[in-house]
């Protein structure tokens, strides 16, 4: 378990301070949820926040953001992402805007179980059908959507498919 201590923004380093200082312009409220912690690397102190959602979301797991090894890393449930702060690209994407997109319920997150084995998590726009997502294993039954208020909460069975990925 990380060992965090109460949030002093002056002991950030420099890359956790830079993103405390814009999720917390964009949120200040998030703030009594931030904590720091001691990084495996480096100095200073890096940003951990956790926020936990609605009971109605049905998520394992809460929002938890931190910026340890220089980059932003959000988990959701049963997903997490890493993000570059503050020189985000398209590929990895704005952190903050994936925040708003999660808690505004536009992404959703999706975990694929092959009975009680885990096989992967991804994201999906709310608006958009499991079918859509191209790799989910042959032996997979059931898929976990979890939406910040539960709006698109739900488990969905299955059906076996010769078309999906491994064996």
């Amino acid at each position: 378990m990380l060992d965090t201590v109460p949030l002093d923004e002056e002991r950030l380093n420099d890359h956790s301070r830079s993103f405390a200082q814009a999720l917390f312009s964009a949120r200040p409220y998030w703030r009594e949820f931030a904590r720091m912690a001691k990084p495996r690397h480096g100095s200073g102190m890096f940003l951990f926040v956790t926020v936990i959602p609605p009971e109605s979301s049905k998520a394992e797991h809460p929002l938890i953001i931190d910026t340890d090894d220089d980059e932003v890393t959000i988990g959701f449930d049963s997903y997490h992402a890493h993000f570059h702060w503050p020189d985000f690209d398209e590929e990895y994407g704005n952190p903050l805007r994936f925040i708003d997109d999660v808690v505004g319920e536009r992404l959703v997150v999706v975990s694929i179980w092959s009975g009680e084995d885990w096989a992967l998590s991804t994201t999906l726009d709310a608006a958009k059908s499991v079918d859509e997502i191209s790799r989910i294993p042959q032996s997979a039954t059931i898929a976990k959507l979890r939406s910040w208020t539960g709006r698109y909460s739900r488990d969905e069975s299955l059906p076996l498919r010769s078309d999906r990925i491994g064996g």
